[in-house]
């Protein structure tokens, strides 16, 4: 029996969760142990006390660990080092896809190892500096629910468009161009290559969600051209124009900390999509290497996905991992990590650590969340956690998810509301939906599991409250 640290001094702070590779889980919870947490970067801020992670059949679930709910050593180094990220992200994922863009069937297992090795220093570092986004957060919201209500607060964390949105409005702009003639056809396909290239990765994501190929552009583009574009657009830019006439009368009324404050909440809600931009750019330009050390060891590229670090690498020595052990990780554990260690629980040992800290509540007809987008919608649930489950949705459904991510934005124009589990203001979800004009609820915790598909119920995203409809 594996030796339970005591954490009853400690609080879990729900983060949200997603479909996941064991690997990809474990090199987030690795950038909370010491090596990662605290003296690597320290430009862009460090990380709280430590991260548990939950993980059942390639659902995972996190919970910050933190014995200071204040986050004072956290807040200042946030708010003075935040606007470091943009350029922190950038130049580790243009130089990370510089060294591992190459033909790898005729290098040497030892320098795919190096290379592998260096991917993951390289994904660790850009995962703490999402990290450091989730507690500036944190911070951000605890402040700013001291002076305005949850709607208001949405309002304000609004800024630069997202990655997703920015995307589809270069596509309706070019559909815009085709439909009144004003776009030759070569001249189309050409800018239609540079939006393909420049986003065909975003979709990516921690488990096997898959890049857009050209034809998934041009399929989204001739779709954009029959739903009349100009018209779209001229409602993208109502949308956004009404919601920065909001914003800045808010902001008007705040003090000068408060609007500084606000401006940081802004910012950085796009910081935290482009980084997770430069995430999936990595992973994408990952996939061949660590398919040629799949290959090399003669196993299945998602079953090396599912290994740790050091199992990846030892099996470009010859040296097979125990796969009793890492099916017994991938059915259920707990990962427990803080500075200067790690810890795996599995079976029985994970069962009775979530027993004692993080019981999930099932039975409730009624829950609550904060406000990111407002509006009132009926209609039955669908749960969503991967790619794998949106052919459910139905035009109107309402969508209850962990969070969203960018692969989730072309099926979000089915639903008449979502209801998240993450409650940040920086999460993609309480962005998204403000973007897309779509009602949501965030922070409803353990939505995934009170509710199930086919169930009817009512969303008030004014208040913040989901009824069951008997």
């Amino acid at each position: 029996m594996t030796q339970i640290p005591d954490l009853k001094n400690c609080s879990f702070i729900p983060q949200g969760g997603r479909a996941s590779y064991f690997l990809s889980e474990y090199l987030i919870n690795l950038c909370y142990t010491k090596k990662y947490a605290h003296g690597a970067d320290e430009r862009i801020g460090r990380l709280p006390f430590g991260l548990v992670g939950t993980f059942r059949d390639h659902l995972c679930k996190w919970h910050m660990l933190t014995n200071d709910l204040e986050f004072k050593e956290e807040y200042p180094a946030c708010l003075n080092s935040y606007q470091n990220i943009e350029e922190f992200s950038t130049a580790v994922r243009e130089e990370t896809v510089k060294k591992i863009s190459k033909e790898w069937s005729k290098a040497t297992n030892e320098k795919i190892a190096a290379s592998v090795s260096y991917y993951f220093d390289q994904y660790t570092r850009l995962i703490q500096a999402a990290g450091v986004l989730r507690v500036f957060d944190l911070c951000l919201l605890r402040r700013l629910k001291e002076a305005l209500q949850d709607e208001e607060i949405a309002i304000l964390s609004s800024g630069r468009p997202s990655i997703g949105m920015e995307e589809e409005e270069k596509l309706l702009r070019l559909a815009a161009g085709v439909s009144k003639g004003r776009m030759p056809k070569a001249g189309a396909e050409k800018a239609l290559q540079k939006i393909y290239e420049k986003y065909c990765y975003w979709t990516m994501g921690y488990y096997d969600e898959k890049p857009k190929n050209f034809d998934d552009y041009k399929g989204a583009l001739e779709g954009f051209i029959a739903r009349n574009p100009t018209a779209l657009l001229e409602q993208r830019k109502k949308l956004m124009q009404e919601q920065a006439q909001r914003r800045k009368a808010i902001r008007a009324s705040l003090d000068a900390d408060m609007k500084r404050i606000a401006d940081a909440a802004a910012e950085a809600a796009y910081l935290k999509d482009y980084n997770k931009y430069s995430v999936n750019k990595i992973i994408y330009y990952a996939e061949p290497l660590l398919r040629e050390a799949a290959k090399r060891s003669n196993y299945s590229p998602e079953f090396v996905k599912d290994l740790v670090p050091e199992e990846v690498l030892a099996l470009l020595k010859g040296k097979k991992p125990d796969s009793k052990k890492v099916k017994e990780r991938i059915k259920h554990s707990v990962l427990i990590s803080y500075p200067n260690q790690m810890i795996i629980l599995t079976g029985k040992d994970a069962a009775r650590f979530e027993k004692e800290y993080i019981e999930e509540s099932r039975d409730e007809t009624t829950i609550t969340g904060r406000s990111a987008c407002r509006g009132m919608a009926k209609g039955i649930v669908r749960v969503v956690h991967s790619q794998a489950d949106f052919g459910k949705l139905r035009k109107g459904d309402i969508l209850v998810v962990i969070n969203t991510g960018p692969d989730f934005v072309p099926v979000l124009h089915k639903v008449s509301a979502i209801i998240a589990e993450e409650g940040g203001i920086t999460a993609h979800v309480s962005v998204i939906s403000r973007e897309l004009g779509i009602p949501c609820i965030v922070g409803a915790i353990n939505a995934t599991s009170i509710f199930k598909d086919g169930e009817l119920v009512e969303v008030d995203a004014e208040k913040g409250v989901v009824k069951k409809v008997r």
